[in-house]
């Protein structure tokens, strides 16, 4: 049985210039959205999805695999937005 106030998920990082800073604050921005907590892994680091200073030391660039854990009440929709941020290339235009 899974628990709807936890949720995973993961989408690879594919705008051309990866998570500057601009894409980190979308991030922290969503995620200051949600009541959950949610962490972000990245080739073995951690960071908290609501702090743009934790965001920018996992240098995620280009091909990179974000991870993502929720907890929370809405922590579903949560990663859904997450996700979906990622996989829009940060709405950036290259």
């Amino acid at each position: 049985m899974t628990d709807p106030e936890k949720a995973q998920g993961s989408a690879i990082v594919v705008n051309s210039r990866g998570m500057h800073a601009r894409p980190c604050h979308a991030l922290v921005r969503i995620a200051l959205g949600f009541q959950g907590d949610v962490v972000v892994a990245c080739a073995g680091r951690r960071a908290n999805a609501k702090s743009i200073l934790d965001l920018m030391t996992l240098s995620a660039g280009h091909g990179s695999r974000l991870e993502f854990q929720a907890s929370g009440p809405d922590a579903p929709a949560l990663v859904r937005s997450l996700v979906g941020l990622v996989e829009s290339g940060f709405q950036e235009t290259d």
